[in-house]
């Protein structure tokens, strides 16, 4: 049991390395939206092997997991660190990473998602606040 969840772990790795490259990518600036996309994967270590054993049941053995697969820890066993097993070493290491990037952006959507203004921004609010509030009446929202 412990080397599936291992397996699944590693899996939503790679899949959390592609999100993070395409928030990247994409410039995804805003915690509430980041956290959507991780959220999606939380889904690849119940999913993955419920699709690997749908689509290609030779694949949910030890045989192949042992000969064929890429990310098997089970490659990983023999190879030792500080005394640590390198196996375990990356399971640990990925579930801290990702639990400290999905805290990281929950805490802004917590504590209100709102951006505070840096000291730099202040300068430009003047010139702003007219062309603001002339937008807003014109879309007949009310002053706040």
């Amino acid at each position: 049991m412990g080397e599936y969840l291992a397996e699944s772990l590693l899996h939503a790795l790679v899949a959390a390395l592609v999100v993070e490259g395409l928030l990247r990518v994409w410039r995804v600036d805003d915690p509430a939206e980041r956290l959507r996309y991780r959220l999606v994967v939380l889904i690849v270590p119940l999913a993955l092997p419920v699709a690997f054993a749908l689509a290609a049941p030779q694949r949910t053995g030890g045989a192949f997991a042992d000969s064929r697969a890429l990310f098997a820890l089970s490659h990983w066993s023999g190879v030792r660190l500080a005394g640590v097993r390198l196996d375990q070493a990356v399971v640990w290491l990925a579930g801290a990473l990702g639990v400290w990037l999905f805290l990281r952006d929950l805490a802004p959507v917590v504590r209100g998602g709102r951006r505070r203004l840096a000291a730099g921004d202040g300068e430009n609010a003047d010139a702003i606040a007219p062309v603001v509030a002339a937008l807003a009446v014109e879309m007949g929202l009310a002053r706040v």
